[in-house]
């Protein structure tokens, strides 16, 4: 997807971690990106508007192991899609700050 946006397209204006451009998902974004979800899920539920992405909330689940993804035969495509938005919103220090009260002082706006 970088390659087409950056080469096909002419996109530049990407986000960028430690100039790599893209969001890293790993095993330690992936967890605190879905804590995050789950909390904007309480806290701001009028912003999940989305049929698809209500449905794909409704099938996304805790497995045995303790991982949380789609449940068996589902997506879970704009679940993550929204938990990387609302990550890079926090990191970038575009949110509320009563929406992520325990966020460090470095994610949150001046006010």
């Amino acid at each position: 997807m970088l390659a087409y946006l950056t080469l096909d397209q002419g996109y530049l204006e990407l986000y960028k971690c430690d100039e790599q451009p893209g969001w890293v998902t790993n095993v330690v974004t992936r967890p605190r990106m879905l804590a995050q979800l789950n909390e904007l899920l309480v806290n701001a539920p009028q912003m999940f508007l989305s049929p698809r992405l209500l449905e794909e909330l409704r099938t996304f689940i805790r497995h045995p192991d303790g991982s949380c993804a789609a449940a068996a035969g589902t997506h879970d495509d704009t679940v993550m899609a929204m938990a990387i938005a609302q990550a890079v919103r926090v990191e970038r220090a575009i949110v509320p700050k009563e929406l992520f009260p325990e966020a460090r002082p470095a994610m949150l706006p001046v006010t």
